[in-house]
């Protein structure tokens, strides 16, 4: 048996949610803190800022920029290299050295408050990541509306890679997910706090969630592990790390949760230059009864039964061969397939630069993993020079003319709505450098936010 982590060890069993969101009076400083704003607030003026960026809340911000973010930069790193690998011809695997993790039937997720996640509970969620634009009036609206409710509320932050660059602490912008999280929980340490967290690609990112949580209760005199957060499983390395990742957060893990679109971009964007044998068909083509995604949702599924629901003794249903058998998934590119992912992901940059974190295309709702999934398969057909099913190539030029249709379509849709006309051309060239160009941009939308938001 492994020696079983003391923040596993049970925090007490009895409701930590209330029925509303409470609000609470500004928090003196740290000890340590400055007596003016440690915090430099940049961009647009945005109504009821002054309610959220209160002094103490920037204060409380800076504390955890300066106590985390050289981790969370260390562990972005480890991210770059691990992919490096990949690249290079390894494949992902369970961990040997944290085999003793897996291998103890002991430990278990500590019990769930009660009422929070029932069927039917009356619950918000509020997402500031892949249904959301980083537009600093959508940052502080969203706080705001998170005050104005009267019922608790699931909180998905930005992701451990995006930073927010409104607000900089020692002239360095801070980490995105900080400040989501951060903002929430200052604000409403009396409920809760719930979060779904994304994009995780390691253990050792979530065991960095662990401590900005329990540094943050420590700071607002919160009960260790009044704070929850479900994993949102969405990456290839993460869901060989599943078991680990809710061991490292301890007290604060409340189960995981699967994310098809998001998984896919991921199976997509690790292995981009791998060859056929990672190459996908259509999007609508791959359901989630291929065997490489039945895998996936299997063993999210048996890590639920064996850590949350305690009753999943035996052994794990899939291996790692299952997991990356991307190969045994049917089907084709077509025209159409190829069409339709240049419309999501050009509608989608034209609606993200103007403020909306989803975009309507081919009669689907697509957010930022469906755009990304989308410019990332179409970068991958051109770089395995994957053939259409009437045996045409996949090249930029196709591409470039698909391009040219779907902007003509949406400059006309656009009329006389000359700045609606200028998001489609930047959206166009962003596309194009996403997607075209032989270095692959590792997320859609940083570049859009660095020069346009």
């Amino acid at each position: 048996m492994c020696q079983q982590s003391s923040r596993l060890r049970g925090p007490a069993e009895e409701s930590i949610v209330t029925t509303t969101i409470q609000t609470r009076p500004p928090l003196p400083a740290p000890p340590s803190a400055p007596a003016t704003s440690p915090v430099r607030v940049t961009g647009p003026a945005v109504p009821g800022a002054d309610e959220i960026l209160t002094p103490a809340a920037l204060r409380f911000l800076a504390d955890l920029h300066r106590r985390f973010a050289g981790r969370r930069a260390e562990l972005l790193a480890a991210r770059q290299e691990r992919r490096q690998r990949i690249a290079d011809g390894e494949n992902p695997d369970f961990l040997p050295e944290t085999k003793a993790i897996r291998d103890d039937p002991e430990w278990r997720v500590p019990p769930l408050p009660a009422g929070l996640l029932d069927p039917g509970a009356d619950v918000g969620r509020a997402d500031f990541e892949d249904t959301a634009t980083p537009h600093l009036v959508n940052v502080v609206t969203g706080q705001l509306d998170l005050r104005a409710t009267h019922r608790p509320a699931i909180v998905r932050p930005r992701g451990w890679h995006l930073t927010e660059k409104h607000l900089r602490v020692d002239d360095q912008p801070m980490a995105a997910a900080l400040v989501d999280a951060g903002l929430y929980v200052f604000h409403h340490a009396g409920a809760g706090p719930w979060f779904r967290l994304p994009k995780l690609e390691s253990h050792q990112e979530a065991r960095l969630w662990h401590d900005v949580f329990a540094h943050a209760e420590d700071v607002l005199g919160l009960e260790r592990g009044t704070i929850r957060a479900t994993v949102i499983v969405e990456t290839i390395t993460a869901a060989f790390e599943a078991e680990e990742i809710l061991y490292e957060l301890g007290e604060h893990a409340a189960g995981l949760e699967a994310d098809e679109s998001d998984y896919l971009f991921s199976i997509v964007k690790t292995f981009r230059s791998r060859g056929r044998r990672f190459v996908l068909p259509d999007r609508s083509a791959v359901t989630a009864d291929v065997p490489f995604l039945r895998a996936y949702t299997e063993l999210l599924a048996y890590t639920e039964r064996r850590r949350v629901d305690g009753d999943g003794a035996g052994r794990r249903p899939v291996t790692a061969a299952d997991l990356l058998d991307v190969a045994a998934t049917p089907g084709m590119v077509t025209e159409d397939g190829l069409r339709g992912s240049v419309a999501v992901a050009i509608g989608y940059l034209e609606a993200w630069l103007g403020g909306r974190g989803t975009v309507t295309a081919g009669g689907l709702v697509a957010d930022t993993a469906a755009a990304e999934l989308a410019r990332s398969q179409i970068w991958q057909w051109i770089e395995t020079e994957t053939p259409l099913d009437d045996g045409r190539l996949i090249t930029p030029r196709l591409v470039r003319y698909l391009v040219e249709e779907e902007v003509e379509r949406l400059l006309a849709e656009a009329g006389e709505d000359a700045e609606r006309g200028g998001r489609v051309e930047t959206a166009r060239r962003l596309f194009e450098e996403a997607a075209l160009e032989p270095a692959y941009p590792t997320f859609l939308t940083i570049a859009a936010y660095a020069r346009h938001v």
